[in-house]
């Protein structure tokens, strides 16, 4: 439990297939319920599938088990404090859809069908 502050951004599993492409703030670390209360974040613009990054606004607040969360995200809080923008950093590793269509997107996101994919490293950053 150590590993989390109020304010850091982590990204979890996601339930349908276990990959970390939901993000969250910290709000609270509860330490002897071995749990964190969280904001969700949401992209900032609606979208039937789920997106991995971009700009993101504070959602919904709940309480989760230490074990869902992935890896801390490097999060950059633009003018506005409430939109946080996740982009993939230098060193950091990525899947890149192939062949990429929406509903094949959507259709691998809510069946037990995958879509064909990379997995990258981002080599550069850029601002």
């Amino acid at each position: 439990m150590r590993s989390f502050s109020v304010g850091q951004v982590w990204a979890l599993y996601d339930p349908l297939d276990h990959m970390p492409r939901l993000y969250a703030k910290i709000k609270k670390v509860l330490e002897l319920k071995m749990r964190v209360e969280v904001t969700w974040l949401e992209a900032k613009q609606k979208s039937p599938i789920p997106i991995a990054c971009g700009e993101f606004k504070n959602g919904e607040r709940t309480v989760k088990s230490h074990l869902t969360f992935s890896h801390l995200m490097v999060d950059h809080t633009g003018k506005k404090k409430s939109i946080i923008t996740i982009n993939p950093r230098k060193g950091e590793t990525w899947a890149l859809f192939r062949d990429w269509k929406q509903q094949s997107v959507l259709m691998a996101t809510t069946s037990s069908k995958s879509c064909l994919s990379w997995t990258v490293e981002a080599l550069e950053w850029r601002t």
